[in-house]
């Protein structure tokens, strides 16, 4: 259990992705359901989901702004789910 998530600082009381960096990726939970089933990230393909989301690739079209805002976390946990593999514990 040794294992030293990191949540952002913008997240809520209500939960949040966390992640985890390791030498060979990143593993990512849910702050909610932290026994839960993980993500896991190459190194690479972690990058490259960071750069889509500073270019606004993950933006929701037709959500109002201020919804937008102010659930970032299920938006990346949406984004993140539809973009790697499952690992079950």
């Amino acid at each position: 259990m040794g294992d030293n998530f990191r949540k952002s600082s913008f997240s809520g009381p209500t939960g949040c992705v966390e992640v985890l960096f390791l030498r060979n990726g990143v593993r990512v939970r849910d702050s909610k359901d932290p026994s839960g089933p993980e993500l896991f990230f190459t190194n690479h393909e972690w990058e490259t989901f960071l750069k889509g989301v500073a270019a606004g690739e993950f933006e929701i079209p037709h959500a109002a702004p201020v919804l937008a805002m102010q659930d970032p976390p299920r938006r990346a946990w949406a984004a993140l789910r539809s973009s790697a593999r499952w690992q079950d514990k």
